[in-house]
C-alpha cells in the first residue's frame, strides 16, 4: 500500500518556492517539471478553494457558495497531490462525468461514495496530452497570484489595467493556438478542462489562431490605449471560445473577427484610459447572454468603432 506523506508549504517554503520559479521560463509543462508543476497546480486550487470569490468549484457539486473546503497537499510514491473535502458532508455529487478524469480512484470510498476529491496533476497532465492539450503553469501569473503579498495580488478572473498593460491577452492567447492551457485554478478545471471535445474545440480553432496571428504582428508595437483595450477584450473572447460551453459560438466568433480586423487602425479617443470602458464591458455580457443575438450586438459595437 502507498503511503502519503504530507506536503506543507510554510511561509518560509513560499518563498523560496517564488525565488525557484523565478529562475524557470515564462511558460513550462507539468511534465516539464514534475515535482514543481504539480505542486503549483495544488497550491493554486487550496488558494482559491479558500476564496470564496475565486472558488468556482461549489456549483458543479452541489453545495453552497459559502461552504469552506478543507485541503491537503500530500505526496505518494513521489508524485504530488491534494485531497479536497467538506466538513460534515459524506457524499459529493459531481454535475458532470468529466470530473473521472480529473479525480483519482481513491476519491472514493470503499462503498463507491464519492466523499473526498483526490487529484494528482500529473495524471490529469497525462489524460489530456493523449487528446493533443498540453497542461502548463505560466509564471507570471502564480507570481501575481498566489505566491505573492496580498497587496501585490493580482485577480485574473475581473478586469483589471495590470493585465490590459501587460498584454496579458496575447500571452494567453497564443497558448491557447498552441492547445496549451494554464492548470494552476478552479476556473481551468471547470471552465476550460470539464466537456472538452475536439470537435467543439476545432469550430474556434480558426478565429484564435488569426488572433494570434495579429497579435503577433503589432506585439512590439507602441499601442494606443485603445487598441490595449481591444485587445484584451479580444483575449477575453478567445478564453470564452476555449471553453467548452461556447465552442460554435457565432457571437463570440463575429465580434472577435471584427476587432481583429478593426485592431491595427484603431487610435485613442478621449475617453479611453487603460482600465475597460463600460461599452466593453456590455459587449462581455451581451455575448454570454443566451437570449442576445448577433443582430443585436453589431450595431452598437460598430458605433464604438467609427
Amino acid at each position: 500500500m502507498l503511503i502519503r506523506k504530507p506536503f506543507d508549504v510554510s511561509e518560509e517554503k513560499s518563498k523560496q518556492l517564488r525565488e525557484m520559479l523565478k529562475a524557470k521560463p515564462q511558460v513550462f509543462s507539468l511534465e516539464e517539471e514534475p515535482v514543481l508543476g504539480p505542486l503549483l497546480t495544488c497550491l493554486g486550487l487550496q488558494f482559491e478553494l479558500k476564496n470564496k470569490c475565486l472558488n468556482r468549484l461549489n456549483p458543479y457539486f452541489e453545495v453552497p457558495c459559502e461552504t469552506n473546503w478543507q485541503s491537503e497537499i500530500f505526496s505518494e510514491d513521489g508524485n504530488i497531490g491534494i485531497r479536497l473535502w467538506v466538513e460534515g458532508v459524506t457524499q459529493l455529487m459531481p454535475k458532470n462525468k468529466d470530473f473521472a478524469y480529473i479525480l483519482d480512484a481513491s476519491s472514493f470510498d470503499k462503498n463507491g461514495i464519492l466523499n473526498e476529491l483526490v487529484i494528482f496533476p500529473l495524471n490529469v497532465y497525462e489524460h489530456f496530452r493523449q487528446m493533443g492539450m498540453e497542461l502548463v503553469i505560466v509564471k507570471d501569473w502564480v507570481l501575481d497570484t498566489f505566491l505573492c503579498s496580498e497587496e501585490d495580488r493580482v485577480n485574473y478572473l475581473i478586469v483589471n489595467s495590470h493585465e490590459v498593460k501587460s498584454k496579458t491577452a496575447m500571452i494567453h492567447t497564443s497558448l491557447v493556438a498552441e492547445r496549451k492551457f494554464p492548470f494552476s485554478g478552479t476556473h481551468d478545471i471547470v471552465d476550460h478542462l470539464i466537456a472538452f471535445n475536439e470537435e467543439g474545440f476545432q469550430q474556434n480553432l480558426p478565429i484564435i489562431k488569426k488572433a494570434n496571428r495579429v497579435f503577433a504582428e503589432i506585439k512590439d508595437d507602441h499601442l494606443s490605449s485603445m487598441q490595449l483595450v481591444v485587445s484584451y477584450l479580444v483575449g477575453v473572447i478567445v478564453d470564452d471560445l476555449a471553453q467548452p460551453r461556447w465552442f460554435g459560438s457565432n457571437k463570440h466568433i463575429n465580434l472577435a473577427d471584427i476587432l481583429l480586423d478593426n485592431l491595427k487602425s484603431l487610435k485613442n479617443s478621449a475617453e479611453i484610459s487603460l482600465e475597460l470602458p463600460p461599452w466593453a464591458n456590455l459587449l462581455i455580457e451581451q455575448l454570454r447572454d443566451q437570449d442576445k443575438t448577433w443582430v443585436d450586438m453589431e450595431e452598437t459595437f460598430l458605433e464604438r468603432l467609427n
